[in-house]
């Protein structure tokens, strides 16, 4: 399989405090949305950048863009309060 090609079809869930407004007590981190990568069952190693276009603080659904090989891939992040 061809791990970009992967990549862009994931479903990142995230969980996080918020409050009743959905407001995240602590935006969502670049290393909080690799863990989540990694927890799909996908290893990308090292070559793995994330680029957060705003900060994330709110739940939802958001897009990063994953910088893979060269390659610039739009994934879908849902952040759901837990």
């Amino acid at each position: 399989g061809d791990l970009a090609g992967r990549l862009g079809g994931l479903k990142i869930e995230i969980i996080k405090k918020a409050n009743k407004e959905g407001k995240l007590f602590a935006g969502v981190t670049e290393a909080e949305i690799k863990t989540a990568i990694k927890a799909s069952g996908l290893n990308l190693g090292k070559s793995l950048k994330i680029q957060i276009d705003k900060h994330i603080k709110e739940i939802g659904i958001h897009e990063v863009v994953i910088d893979f090989e060269n390659k610039k891939i739009p994934l879908k992040l849902k952040v759901k309060e837990g």
